[in-house]
């Protein structure tokens, strides 16, 4: 994304909770457009709340994409919402790792 300038239909700011909701309203309505999801985060976006000391054990590169958490149902989970390929169709971009900024 460096010198080009690109364009997009829908920004959505942040990677947490909040954007994946939008993000996920998005995919579920079938919009039509672009669409980037700009996050200083360098992971898709993941639930925070349920993260622990298990994270910090876990002394691999690969940590955060196997981390999870047992909900109050008993239930296992990843920390994740979604695979990654949930994340990777035509439409939907990621700049991870930077905030940028955005020119109208």
């Amino acid at each position: 994304y460096g010198e080009e300038k690109v364009t997009f239909d829908y920004i959505i700011v942040g990677g947490g909770t909040a954007a994946y909701a939008v993000l996920n309203e998005l995919k579920k309505n079938n919009v039509q457009g672009s669409i980037l999801v700009a996050s200083d985060s360098k992971h898709y976006p993941y639930q925070k709340p349920p993260l622990s000391k298990e994270f910090w054990y876990k002394q691999t590169d690969d940590a955060p994409n196997t981390l999870t958490f047992v909900d109050w149902e008993n239930k296992k989970h990843s920390v994740y919402w979604n695979e990654t390929s949930y994340y990777s169709d035509a439409n939907t971009s990621f700049f991870f790792g930077h905030t940028g900024y955005v020119d109208k």
